[in-house]
């Protein structure tokens, strides 16, 4: 609500306000529910009563929610996590039933709805949250709780065919405490241990499962050591996808130590980048210089990007850094990369050269992507070098026309303005052709686009 609709709110009357209510209620389902839950605050076994028969009611449903209708539908069920979370102040033992309840009705929900777009999926993901606010809250209050929490969750994680409590270990750090994250995670390495001996010939879902639980329990304590177990059971030698995963894991819980065992010896061409990425954010957390330089350099001399360059040029001390940067022109400028080079030129503020670059190199600027080269026409534009500016508009014009897109004939009648605004500017075109001849040749290649051509008459 914006600050003007709150201050309407504020100057207008309780009758007003009463009769606004009545008049929005019965409107819709979802208006009327949230009406009925704001008017149940203060008698809390009456909400929860009116909260449960919303949730079973979702057990209930039969009619088919379409791709279409899912997203309203996920809008609906959000605003009934929300009202449950209403509960959760007065009563946490009755908002964390009614979540588990909620939480209940997912396999009756997917099988009856198209959630190609993910949001009911989202739905439930804020219910679980809720569940383990809810969880805490009634763990932690005078409220009488007998509940093993440990089996509660062990009861759901595994029965978990819709994935609906994927994130429920990892995220009970609050609920459980370290003692009995402990606990779990003795059960889930005992599992795992034996899982890993019996040889399956195949895939083998036990182990997997034991396995995937004893990371979430790593994840809810950040402990590392138990990560690596996780995954050195049953599999002593890591492959790069996992050891990229761990060595993320380690620098998440800022254990970087750690990281660079994993991120040790040569890996595959393919994994390049990932690992320069996970040794950088290493080097950086241990304060190692030398290395995250040498390891920068290397980045930057293998790809000259501007970006490369950046992250070099970060870390250097006021000396090298003009010398670095005075390089990367000469390398810029010597390149057959025509985006990767004007991007960098520009980026260090190297106007000129970045335009000589562009006359030098007009046949690759086709090379360049659509929108990038509509921002870098306007900034040589505004930046003194009409001729390059020129350049690039008649690649964008003759880009549209020679596709025939209609739907852009607007922007092409732009750049043909802009190429008019621009011939007042230039005494020499060389080295493109001149503007009569660009003209002369587009009124006999594209004479019949005749919306195009009363855009610009």
């Amino acid at each position: 609500m914006n600050d003007n609709l709150k201050t309407l709110l504020e100057q207008t009357s309780e009758s007003d306000l009463r009769l606004l209510v009545e008049n929005l209620y019965g409107k819709t389902e979802l208006v009327d529910n949230i009406i009925e839950t704001a008017l149940l605050a203060s008698d809390i076994p009456s909400l929860a009563k009116h909260l449960k028969k919303q949730v079973q009611s979702l057990n209930r449903g039969r009619r088919f929610i379409s791709y279409g209708e899912s997203f309203e539908f996920s809008r609906s069920l959000d605003s009934l996590v929300q009202q449950i979370s209403a509960l959760l102040p007065k009563d946490p033992k009755a908002a964390f039933e009614l979540a588990d309840l909620f939480m209940s009705t997912h396999s009756k929900v997917y099988e009856r709805c198209d959630d190609s777009g993910g949001n009911v999926g989202e739905s439930y993901r804020e219910a679980l949250e809720l569940w383990l606010q809810a969880a805490s809250a009634w763990k932690s209050s005078d409220q009488p709780c007998k509940l093993d929490w440990i089996s509660e969750l062990r009861k759901r994680y595994d029965n978990n065919d819709y994935a609906v409590w994927d994130y429920l270990i990892s995220g009970s750090a609050e609920l459980l405490g370290e003692d009995l994250l402990q606990e779990l995670g003795r059960q889930f390495e005992a599992e795992l241990n034996h899982f890993s001996k019996i040889d399956s010939g195949g895939y083998n879902r036990d182990r997997s499962h034991a396995k995937l639980g004893m990371k979430s329990v790593a994840e809810a304590l950040g402990d590392v050591p138990m990560y690596e177990r996780s995954y050195l059971i049953g599999t002593p030698q890591p492959n790069e996808l996992q050891k990229e995963d761990l060595a993320k894991f380690c620098l998440k819980h800022k254990n970087p130590e750690a990281a660079l065992k994993w991120l040790e010896g040569e890996w595959q061409p393919r994994s390049t980048y990932q690992h320069q990425q996970l040794l950088d954010a290493a080097y950086l957390m241990m304060g190692r210089n030398d290395d995250l330089l040498r390891l920068r350099q290397e980045v930057y001399y293998a790809q000259p990007s501007y970006e490369h360059l950046h992250a070099l040029l970060e870390i250097v001390s006021d000396a090298e850094r003009e010398d670095i940067q005075i390089d990367a022109v000469a390398r810029a400028s010597s390149s057959d990369n025509l985006p990767l080079a004007v991007r960098t030129l520009m980026k260090l503020d190297d106007m000129d050269a970045a335009a000589k670059y562009v006359l030098h190199n007009i046949d690759k600027l086709s090379t360049a992507g659509y929108y990038e080269l509509a921002d870098w026409a306007d900034e040589f534009e505004n930046q003194g070098w009409p001729l390059v500016a020129v350049a690039m508009y008649r690649v964008l014009l003759l880009d549209i026309l020679e596709r025939a897109r209609a739907k852009a004939y607007r922007y092409a009648s732009e750049y043909y303005n802009a190429l008019e605004r621009l011939d007042s500017r230039i005494t020499d075109y060389a080295p493109v052709i001149e503007k009569s001849e660009f003209d002369t040749r587009l009124r006999q290649q594209h004479n019949r686009k005749h919306k195009f051509w009363s855009m610009v008459s």
